[in-house]
C-alpha cells in the first residue's frame, strides 16, 4: 500500500514538472504573422499561393517553429462564398527575427475556380527547441 502511493505521488510529481517545464518553454517564446497577398498559382484559379511573414523577437538565439493556422474566405465562380481553415508550419533560423513563407492550396478542395475574399490569421503557435 505504501509502495503505491509512494508510486502515485512520483508520478504526480513528474507530471507537474512537464508541465511547468513546458509552460516555461511556451513563455518564451510568442511569434506574431502576417498575411501578405494571396494569387493564383495556375491559369484556371482553382490553385492559390498564400505568402505570410512570422516574426518574434523570442527567436533570435535559439531559432523557433510553429504554425500559422489561418481561415480562407472565398467565392466560387457561381457567386456562393465559403471558407476553409489550413494551416503551414514555419521555421525562424536562430539569429533572424522573421521569415517569409508561402503556402500552395487548393481553397475549394474540389478544382473549382475561385476567387479570394480574404485571408484571417486565427492562430499562430510558438516553439524553441
Amino acid at each position: 500500500m505504501k509502495m503505491r502511493f509512494a508510486k502515485r505521488q512520483l508520478l504526480l510529481l513528474m507530471l507537474s514538472t512537464l508541465c511547468l517545464g513546458g509552460n516555461a518553454m511556451a513563455d518564451r517564446c510568442t511569434a506574431e504573422a502576417d498575411f501578405e497577398r494571396a494569387y493564383p498559382s495556375n491559369s484556371n484559379a482553382t490553385r492559390y499561393k498564400f505568402k505570410f511573414r512570422t516574426s518574434s523577437d523570442d527567436c533570435t538565439e535559439y531559432g523557433c517553429s510553429g504554425y500559422v493556422h489561418y481561415r480562407i474566405h472565398f467565392l466560387y465562380s457561381s457567386g456562393n462564398p465559403n471558407s476553409k481553415t489550413t494551416l503551414v508550419s514555419y521555421r525562424i533560423p536562430a539569429g533572424q527575427r522573421s521569415r517569409d513563407i508561402t503556402d500552395e492550396t487548393f481553397p475549394s478542395g474540389a478544382g473549382m475556380s475561385v476567387q479570394v475574399q480574404d485571408v484571417e490569421i486565427t492562430e499562430v503557435t510558438c516553439s524553441t527547441p
